[in-house]
């Protein structure tokens, strides 16, 4: 039980209590990664190593393919032909990710054609 727990006697209280204190921290957790998110998108595209793609697929740069396929306003089927095609995602372990600098990319190179 947390310090600030200490003392309260109501058992539905003191759960509710911790239900709050473990939501607070969930929220900083996701406060902190779309900070670190954040910087990544203020990053601009010349500084981008945009020739080398994450060891991780969890690295914050990379979405599932239906996320990027929204991003494009594409079909996931669409999005995967994109990825081999334009270099936009790459196959992990588990499963395949695209990259938001290209997406970005990409679709700054399209929109200016």
């Amino acid at each position: 039980m947390h310090e600030s727990l200490k003392g309260i006697t109501d058992p539905t209280l003191a759960a509710l209590l911790s239900e709050e204190e473990a939501a607070q921290a969930l929220a900083n957790a996701a406060r902190a990664r779309v900070r670190e998110y954040l910087v990544i998108c203020a990053t601009p595209p010349e500084a981008a190593d945009n020739d080398t793609w994450p060891a991780n697929a969890g690295h914050l740069d990379l979405i599932t393919v239906a996320e990027g396929a929204t991003i494009l306003g594409c079909s996931t089927d669409t999005a995967y032909r994109y990825c081999a095609k334009y270099d936009l995602g790459k196959e992990y372990p588990v499963g395949w990710r695209m990259s938001h600098k290209r997406i970005a990319a990409f679709r700054r190179h399209k929109s200016a054609k």
